[in-house]
């Protein structure tokens, strides 16, 4: 399996109170376009993935995202992880240990080139013809089944992965304004979303449905109307795509492939 993060050991001569340890995390999420996770072990060798105001730590593992779809770990977000930790073994008195920078680099580039020749996104459109308002498009879409995820929409997996989401073309909130709404995305993203047979079908049946509900034209991303059995061929090449997703360490709508795949 492919490393998705690489890891910076920060180990403290004494043990560190928690307390004393929160302040930094706010610092410790993010360098440049990739985040970073904390995880920690307490001085009674407990391993944690938060920091606890009330325990004591004997060391802490900062793990970097090695590629998203930003692109590979650079060589500056890479520096600005480790003089982060440098500051942390500064301040509470530890030692750092982590990988050479040419080898960090050279796995994110592999991590990059193995996640472009998997990354794909099957959409729809939604032609609503004579603007709607959005309350009413939002209505309709909530009654069919939908979900809020932020400014979009989801069609949630029975374990709350979003299988397909629902956007407007302005990529507006569907509370914001007080203007219609002309055009709706439908959008499949594959790694993100979780392996099912009919992925596609399923997306274009409830396009279909909110389609009749809203009056409007289901056209696929190129404006054209779906071809008769389009689905089937479809979600037979998707397979294929979720077979490699799992053989590469990333299965589809897993936690792992929706980090890389951000």
């Amino acid at each position: 399996m492919m490393a998705s993060e690489v890891v910076i050991e920060i180990n403290f001569a004494d043990p560190v109170r928690g307390a004393e340890l929160l302040p930094y995390m706010q610092s410790l999420r993010q360098v440049g376009r990739k985040p970073m996770r904390v995880f920690a072990e307490t001085d009674q060798r407990r391993h944690r993935a938060h920091i606890h105001a009330g325990e004591s730590y004997a060391s802490m593992q900062l793990a970097v995202l090695l590629a998203n779809r930003s692109g590979p770990l650079t060589a500056i977000e890479w520096s600005q992880a480790w003089a982060r930790a440098q500051d942390m073994a500064e301040r509470f008195d530890a030692t750092i240990e982590g990988p050479d920078q040419q080898a960090v680099l050279e796995q994110g580039a592999r991590l990059d080139d193995t996640c472009a020749a998997l990354d794909t996104q099957v959409g729809l459109t939604l032609l609503l013809g004579a603007a709607q308002p959005a309350a009413e498009v939002l209505a309709v879409a909530r009654d069919t089944g939908f979900v809020p995820d932020g400014n979009r929409l989801a069609w949630p997996a029975e374990n709350g992965v979003a299988r397909f989401t629902l956007a407007r073309a302005d990529g507006a909130a569907f509370d914001a304004g007080m203007g219609g709404i002309e055009r709706l995305y439908l959008l499949l993203d594959v790694p993100c979303s979780p392996a099912d047979t009919r992925a596609f079908g399923r997306m274009v049946d409830v396009g279909r449905d909110l389609a009749a509900r809203l009056r409007a034209e289901l056209v696929d991303d190129q404006g054209k109307p779906l071809a008769d059995g389009s689905e089937t061929v479809i979600d037979e090449r998707l397979q294929v795509l979720f077979g490699q997703l799992e053989q590469a360490g990333l299965p589809a709508g897993s936690e792992r492939a929706q980090r890389v795949f951000a």
